[in-house]
């Protein structure tokens, strides 16, 4: 009997293990590798959120690190505030990597995702006048009203400073994983 669960407690801890190391590497593509770069936008110049264009599929990149994002926006019942679902696919295969609710505070959308691996971490997203850039923004497919910027870090850090944020650009009116397809066909 005892040897049984021994063998029982064996087993499910090997398979824990192995779960474990699933996740990490389902979850190697959620976010930037390098997360110490500067800061380039002034964040006390952010602008209203741009609700009316956010909708679809946006493209973020910073070296080797490519990821889409699908925003759509839903009504909850209360309060009025409109919220936003974020889906991030990987760049390279289109799979969704993780999931969100946005909700908007001080201007900006904070959207706490899980990925499919069971990783939590946090995304920002800021709208800023394209004259308040210290660089030439990026283009995408789509006009914007704003320079939109994503942070993203793991969900202990609560300072933006300790974010990885990068411009990312529009590049399809769909909301969903196509959106991705769309883009990646289209540059390829």
């Amino acid at each position: 009997m005892l040897r049984n669960l021994f063998y029982l407690v064996f087993a499910v801890a090997i398979g824990m293990g192995a779960t474990a190391q699933a996740a990490s590497l389902q979850d190697e593509h959620i976010l930037p590798t390098s997360g110490d770069r500067w800061t380039p936008w002034p964040w006390s110049s952010s602008m209203p959120f741009p609700w009316s264009d956010v909708e679809g599929s946006w493209r973020v990149s910073q070296g080797e690190f490519v990821s889409y994002f699908a925003l759509r926006i839903i009504q909850p019942r209360s309060p009025a505030t409109p919220q936003l679902v974020v889906r991030q696919y990987d760049g390279d295969t289109c799979k969704l990597l993780s999931k969100g609710v946005g909700l908007e505070r001080n201007k900006r959308i904070y959207a706490q995702m899980t990925s499919r691996g069971g990783t939590i971490y946090r995304v920002h997203f800021t709208a800023f006048d394209e004259k308040d850039s210290p660089q030439p923004p990026l283009r995408g497919n789509y006009p914007t009203q704003a320079v939109m910027v994503v942070s993203m870090g793991p969900l202990d850090h609560v300072s933006a400073h300790d974010m990885t944020h990068m411009q990312i650009v529009k590049v399809s009116q769909l909301m969903t994983q196509e959106g991705c397809r769309e883009d990646l066909t289209g540059r390829k």
